[in-house]
């Protein structure tokens, strides 16, 4: 299995996310080879990742590979990200991770968060006179 999530899941561009990605195995078998793939968008800006995996900056692509998950095993991956300073506000953000285990098909989980707008504006009190 594999599930992720972000905090926070609205941000302002040039603000700090941090993506959480657990996974694990509930099977009865143990598996081995296990990769962990996380491609980031490009409106994010890679800074860190807990264990630390191979970034490559031209994919976005992080991964985690050479893995074994015994069955039973349950393991948490964190990534601090930016979302870079030229980014469309107001935008919705999705970022997918993989866990390749040598089935048919890898499992895969997504999250979505919002950029919001540097608002800057200033809202005066409406004042009402009497003539």
């Amino acid at each position: 299995y594999i599930t992720k999530s972000v905090e926070p899941r609205t941000q302002d561009p040039g603000g700090t996310v941090t993506y959480t990605i657990a996974y694990g195995n509930d099977s009865v078998l143990d598996l081995t080879n296990v990769a962990i793939s996380d491609t980031l968008p490009a409106e994010v800006e890679y800074a860190s990742s807990d264990p630390p995996g191979t970034y490559d900056p031209l994919t976005h692509d992080l991964v985690w590979d050479g893995l074994t998950l015994d069955s039973g095993d349950h393991f948490t991956a964190t990534v601090v990200a930016t979302i870079a300073a030229d980014t469309t506000p107001a935008i919705w953000i999705t970022n997918r991770a993989y866990l390749y285990y040598g089935g048919p098909e890898p499992f895969m989980d997504q999250v979505t968060h919002l950029t919001l707008a540097l608002d800057n504006a200033f809202y005066l009190p409406l004042i009402a006179k009497k003539h």
